[in-house]
């Protein structure tokens, strides 16, 4: 039989669960390597254990990423 303790946690990943889709989708969309995405969300969660004000390290990364590729590339030649 499932205890209520059990029942319980699992709830409270359900929004863990949501987030982590939500980063590999927009990572997808984004076209990130995941070796990228894994280092981005890595360098997050080390920030959180740092004592960094967020606690949401798939939206950290995500937001990251996303504004990393907005920026035009040193390699690009500016028109």
């Amino acid at each position: 039989m499932i205890t209520p303790d059990l029942d319980q946690l699992r709830a409270s990943m359900e929004p863990a669960k949501a987030a982590e889709a939500r980063f590999w989708d927009r990572m997808a969309e984004l076209r990130i390597p995941d070796g990228e995405a894994w280092e981005a969300l890595r360098v997050a969660l080390a920030e959180i254990q740092d004592g960094a004000h967020h606690t949401d390290p798939w939206t950290v990364a995500v937001e990251r990423l996303a504004a990393d590729r907005q920026r035009p590339s040193d390699r690009e030649p500016m028109q």
